[in-house]
């Protein structure tokens, strides 16, 4: 984890199979976020839970009304999203680069 005056925190990575368009992943993702007590005030707030959809089967959106912006558009710059997403797809490589 990046040096933060937020408390420390666990990072990981699944990867899922799933049926669900994008928009609405995410918005499950989100679901699952506020049923652990996630309330979404401030960006980059300290939380209880953070899901994020990084990827979706290397699909490019610039997101829009009920679509994510794809992929994560600050993934790059997180080496705690992007050093356990090597660890379980090694040859993911950022969509479009």
């Amino acid at each position: 984890m990046p040096p933060s005056a937020q408390p420390p925190f666990v990072n990981g990575v699944v990867m899922v199979d799933t049926m669900l368009k994008p928009g609405a992943l995410l918005e499950s993702l989100h679901r699952i976020e506020r049923r652990f007590g996630r309330m979404r005030r401030r960006r980059n707030e300290a939380r209880i839970l953070d899901l994020d959809l990084i990827d979706y089967r290397g699909m490019i959106s610039a997101g829009g009304v009920g679509a994510p912006v794809l992929p994560h558009p600050r993934a790059l710059e997180r080496p705690f999203v992007l050093e356990p997403l090597a660890e379980i797809l090694p040859a993911w490589r950022y969509p479009g680069i």
